[in-house]
């Protein structure tokens, strides 16, 4: 069956994947296809869990079509909504990448909800796409019959008007589900998980049907002949079955190279007074070189050596923080400006021959030059090829008790009380979202708030679900192909429908963390004012009483992660 939503539908649908795949190998489906509504976001999971459960993944999402106008004043005239939005299933053929596009030129045309044109939709289907029309297709032309790749979707929730004028005119039916949660009995979760007024309520069937189950209600209900059931059954079957469409991983850009990595070290020593002669700070390159070389990673440290020397011509650029600071590398390349020899800074704390993960490099720019980075990024690789990273927001645990005290009708400060007994725990913890159950069933605070408000045990079921997206504070993604050919890109925000890890572990996008910070932004103004150049600050003793003074005064206000 078509149309399978997820929690990644947000505040349309509910369902961890974990538990819909589970549902899908009990209900005996050989193939997975996920259809969430307009989001890409759950792709690279949804893989890795299907070939767990030995399923074949097929990719598609939902959108809004309408016949109506997409963009421009015209909009107005149909009121504060718009006009009316049928949700179309695309779903992947050969390429995951039309799909994406789609995303993209949905988003562009954002209006309450993405949206596409009917034009627009029936023109994805000339594409290779497969379309299949959700169940009120106002303003849909019959005559002439169904181009090719486009059904007319059969779900609980058609009506047999529109399976009538389908089949009247020769359009093929799709048999489709229209789940907003994974079981039966699951509506609970699913009302807790959008919220009170995007709860849809509907008399047919909201769980994923087992063909049993969608073949009774469909005869009982809509009263079609078995024999156009069967049919839309096996179209349904075809559409999956000829979805080859696989995701897939992107390889780094190519960078300028003006030397080898080496000859740029021994420049950068010349300029910055490093004896490399020294044979501690020989041994130590030979050293950070191999490794770097041995890993694969000389085109990253090409890629953020040439954004950050241009960043510090133009701009204030921090000296930077973390792991990168322990890299010699990093400091004669001009990455960083931490000098690691003398303060005995560790290089596996930066590149390690265990890891299999990118180094990461956070680097600060002003936030008010920032902007300037992406945009030094997009002309020097391609504005195609570079994207900013997406992030999803799930339920912890405080959110998943305010959330249930909003829409159970709980008084706040019952389930405050129990916010207050959770234990934390660290995000590498494999139980790092499932810290309710403990607070729920041995604290007083938790075992009371069961005792007067039984159906709050929903909450341990909202822990870990996906709650929006949003966009990435500080990464940016580069890869050598179009970013479209790997992930849907929103065109509101310029980020990726994909997280951080899902980036770099499923994509092989390249992340680097530009991060804004106000802090430099008065720095750079009060070196503007003074007359002063960017790296000035760059040139001042590290081991100025005065300044260490400050801090002992507890004057912290304006200084980085100390206010």
């Amino acid at each position: 069956m078509l149309r399978i939503r997820t929690g990644y539908s947000f505040r349309n649908s509910a369902g961890h994947l974990e538990e819909v795949v589970s549902r899908l190998q009990e209900i005996g489906a050989t193939h997975a296809p996920i259809t969430d509504r307009a989001s890409t976001f759950a792709w690279s999971r949804w893989r890795k869990l299907t070939a767990a459960a030995k399923l074949k993944p097929v990719y598609g999402l939902e959108l809004g079509v309408t016949n109506g106008p997409v963009v421009g004043d015209d909009l107005k005239a149909f009121g504060r909504q718009g006009p009316p939005v049928d949700y179309w299933l695309f779903m992947a053929r050969e390429s995951v990448a039309p799909l994406n596009k789609l995303v993209e030129q949905a988003t562009a045309q954002f209006y309450h909800v993405p949206r596409l044109s009917q034009q627009q939709a029936f023109a994805a289907a000339a594409q290779g796409v497969a379309v299949v029309l959700g169940h009120k297709p106002v303003g849909v032309r019959w005559e002439g019959g169904a181009p090719p790749h486009v059904y007319v979707g059969l779900s609980p929730a058609t009506g047999r008007a529109v399976a009538t004028q389908a089949l009247r005119h020769g359009w093929p039916l799709a048999a489709t589900g229209c789940n907003a949660y994974t079981r039966p009995g699951e509506r609970a979760l699913y009302e807790v998980a959008v919220g009170g007024r995007d709860v849809e309520n509907h008399t047919y069937p909201q769980h994923i049907m087992s063909q049993g189950e969608w073949f009774a209600y469909m005869s009982d209900h809509l009263g079609l002949p078995p024999d156009v059931l069967e049919g839309a059954w096996e179209n349904s079957a075809a559409i999956l079955a000829a979805s080859t469409a696989q995701l897939q991983r992107a390889e780094l850009p190519v960078p300028p190279r003006p030397g080898s990595l080496r000859a740029m070290c021994e420049a950068g020593a010349a300029k910055l007074g490093c004896n490399l002669v020294d044979q501690t700070y020989a041994a130590r390159l030979d050293k950070e070189l191999a490794l770097i070389e041995e890993k694969g990673y000389e085109d990253y440290f090409y890629i953020v050596a040439d954004l950050v020397q241009w960043a510090r011509r133009t701009m204030f650029v921090g000296p930077a923080r973390g792991s990168s600071c322990g890299s010699l590398v990093c400091y004669l390349l001009e990455i960083t400006t931490i000098d690691p020899i003398p303060y005995g800074l560790i290089f596996e704390r930066f590149v390690d021959i265990n890891r299999k993960d990118m180094p990461d490099i956070d680097i600060d720019f002003s936030d008010q030059q920032r902007h300037r980075v992406f945009t030094y990024l997009q002309q020097r690789y391609g504005r195609q090829h570079v994207a900013r990273l997406g992030a999803v927001a799930v339920f912890r645990a405080k959110s998943a008790l305010e959330r249930i005290a909003q829409t159970l009708l709980i008084a706040p400060w019952k389930t405050e009380a129990v916010a207050e007994s959770i234990i934390k725990r660290s995000s590498g913890d494999a139980r790092a979202l499932q810290t309710i159950e403990d607070a729920l069933h041995n604290s007083p605070a938790g075992q009371q708030l069961l005792e007067e408000h039984p159906e709050a045990a929903i909450v341990t079921r909202l822990e870990g679900h996906p709650k929006n997206y949003t966009q990435h504070a500080a990464g940016v993604v580069l890869a050598s192909q179009p970013i479209s050919d790997f992930v849907a890109t929103d065109h509101r925000t310029g980020g990726i429908m994909c997280d951080k890890a899902d980036a770099e572990a499923g994509f092989n996008l390249l992340k680097i963390d530009a991060l804004g910070l106000t802090t430099l932004s008065i720095f750079e103004d009060c070196l503007a004012l003074a007359g002063l150049p960017p790296d000035h600050l760059s040139t001042v003793r590290l081991d100025d009483p005065a300044a260490f003074q400050v801090i002992n005064d507890r004057k912290f206000c304006g200084i980085f992660q100390y206010n």
